[in-house]
Formats: C-alpha cells, structure tokens, sequence
C-alpha cells in the first residue's frame, strides 16, 4: 500500500504540464487583452491579419511547440508590402510576449535572429489636392470635435500637406 502511494505521488510530481492550442490562446488574447483595448479599425486590422496570415501556420499547434522555423513559414507565404508583415510580427509578438509573461512558453519564437521579414515597400499615398482639403476643411465646421483647433483638424491639415492652414490661424505644420 504505501508503494502504490508513493508511485502515485510521484506520478503527480512529473505530469507533463498541460498544452496550450496556439488558435484559442490566440482567440483569448484577442478577447482579453487586445480588442477591448484598442480602436475598432486597429482591433478590425488585428483579427485580418490573424486569421488571414497567422491561423493558417500556428492555428492548430501548440503553443509551447512554436518555433521560430514555423513564425518565418508566416512571413514566407505572405504576399504584399514589407509594411504588413512587420504588422504581423508585433501582433504575434504582443501575444508570445503574454504567453511569455505567463510562463506558458520560456522563450519567444520571434526574438530569434533567423527570423527575416521582406517584402515591397509600401505604396506612398499622395497628399489631398487642394480642393479636396477645402471640401474636408469646411465639412468639418459639422462635427464640433473635429472643429477648428482640434487634434483631428490638425491631423487633416498633416494629411494634405499643407504648410500653413488658414483654418489654423497660419501655424506651420511641416
């Protein structure tokens, strides 16, 4: 008797931790820590780029079994600018770094050196004409948190690459 109790006690001490399914802690991150807290477009940008590049790999491994060879398999099928792949990469690393953080895995598959991000570069965007910033600039008296003075007029003004605004009392921008 006091052998089967000993042989179950040491049964118990060397359980292998449980595993973690890469998809539904990614789905739990998402929930917990990252659409509550961001903007809608930014947590819309998130979920894209989640299910669109991510899932495909990582979707059914498990979390601790990533490794750095599977993350660059992300970065290889995807097509497009270098600008969307280095997105992809800090939303994976925001959630390996909470995995981190939770001692769920010891190291952080995207902070080794072998991973190599490349790609198009972005398209530029072309600043607004002139009229078209007129148009914005005078729809703008409707909305009193978009007025005059506020961050979003400014940003608009940055936007169209305006120097000097008369909207904004001639202050230089760029």
């Amino acid at each position: 008797e006091y052998a089967n109790k000993l042989l179950a006690m040491t049964a118990e001490v060397h359980k292998e931790p449980p595993k973690h399914p890469f998809g539904t802690y990614m789905q739990n991150w998402f929930d917990v820590f990252s659409k509550p807290n961001v903007e809608i477009a930014t947590a819309q940008t998130y979920e894209k780029a989640l299910r669109n590049h991510v899932l495909p790999v990582l979707g059914k491994m498990m979390l601790e079994e990533i490794k750095p060879a599977d993350v660059q398999q992300i970065f290889n099928r995807m097509n497009g600018a270098k600008e969307t792949k280095i997105k992809t990469r800090n939303i994976l690393n925001m959630i390996f770094e909470q995995a981190l953080e939770e001692e769920i895995i010891a190291k952080n598959p995207l902070r080794s050196r072998s991973i190599h991000i490349t790609g198009k570069p972005s398209k530029t965007t072309e600043p607004y004409t002139s009229t078209k910033c007129g148009f914005w600039c005078s729809a703008l008296i409707c909305f009193p948190m978009l007025q005059t003075g506020g961050i979003w007029h400014y940003r608009l003004c940055i936007r169209c690459g305006w120097r000097k605004c008369w909207d904004c009392n001639g202050r230089t921008w760029i």
